[in-house]
């Protein structure tokens, strides 16, 4: 929503996952990813950065207060469709998943 609050998130995935080039294993992520975060009842702009190895996603929020549940809930499910894709091997270190604080399209 163009007046609701926004929850910037952003997951690194570790240089071992061997599918940061452009065409290993990016489709099934964008899948993967976006089956688990459909769960999460809230609207979801979803991106990929495959040279930098990086998922920027955008959440809508209704209230703040739903920031630090809805923020856990995001790093599950992006976890989980990185597993889903097979792009974590085992032994290798998890992705990293960053949110940044609530803000508006201003922001």
């Amino acid at each position: 929503p163009a007046t609701g609050l926004l929850l910037p998130l952003v997951m690194k995935l570790p240089e071992t996952t061997g599918a940061l080039a452009p065409g290993g294993g990016w489709g099934q992520l964008v899948r993967a990813v976006h089956e688990e975060l459909s769960g999460l009842g809230v609207p979801v702009l979803l991106g990929v950065r495959p040279v930098e190895g990086r998922v920027p996603l955008l959440l809508g929020l209704r209230e703040e207060e739903e920031r630090t549940g809805l923020a856990d809930r995001a790093a599950a499910a992006l976890r989980a469709g990185t597993e889903r894709a097979g792009l974590l091997r085992p032994g290798a270190p998890e992705p990293v998943v960053v949110v940044g604080p609530a803000g508006g399209w201003a922001a």
